[in-house]
């Protein structure tokens, strides 16, 4: 139980430390009096899908590490928002692949309008995420929410989700892997 706990603090601060985040060219803590979230609270990631309780280590409904679902309402709201960026970074690098956006305030408008929660902080390619979450079953055409598909994949929307999860899962869990491993090479505190 203390090893789990110190190889915790390990990996956040691996995640911390991977996380680099900038104002005005500076890099700083995420937590700077600039940042858009500081004075909110910083909402959970959780998707009420947890296959952490099935003995994953990187969840599959929200893909956050296992000790980041532990720890979670412990955490400061600092170490809150460096998950996020994580998340919103693997978005980032999946979603280009079949999406493009062509307009960012569309798509947020439209997701307003329809209720669609959000965080305004986030990416566009969130927010993409957040639209497909709530309506992947009801669309074909992501025209009128500024969104164009690029990939050439006769998918529908729902498949080509479920697909991008899995890439998403699959891409957590490799970065949990290499944070691990750096985690276990630093000494243990005494």
């Amino acid at each position: 139980e203390p090893v789990a706990a110190e190889l915790s603090k390990h990996l956040l601060t691996f995640t911390a430390a991977r996380t680099a985040v900038f104002c005005y060219g500076v890099r700083h803590d995420p937590a700077c009096e600039c940042s858009p979230m500081l004075f909110r609270s910083v909402p959970t990631p959780c998707v009420g899908i947890c296959s952490t309780t099935y003995g994953d280590t990187v969840c599959r409904g929200c893909r956050r590490y296992l000790h980041e679902v532990i720890e979670w309402n412990r955490l400061s709201d600092a170490e809150k928002r460096l998950i996020w960026q994580r998340l919103d970074g693997l978005l980032q690098q999946i979603m280009p692949r079949y999406f493009e956006i062509v307009d960012a305030d569309l798509l947020r408008r439209e997701l307003l309008a329809r209720r669609i929660p959000l965080r305004e902080d986030a990416s566009a390619w969130t927010w993409l995420q957040q639209l497909l979450k709530q309506m992947a079953r009801q669309l074909s055409d992501l025209s009128g929410f500024g969104v164009r598909r690029v990939d050439n994949s006769r998918l529908d929307l729902y498949a080509l989700r479920e697909q991008i999860n899995g890439e998403l899962h699959m891409l957590a869990s490799a970065y949990y892997e290499r944070d691990l491993l750096r985690a276990l090479r630093l000494p243990l505190a005494e």
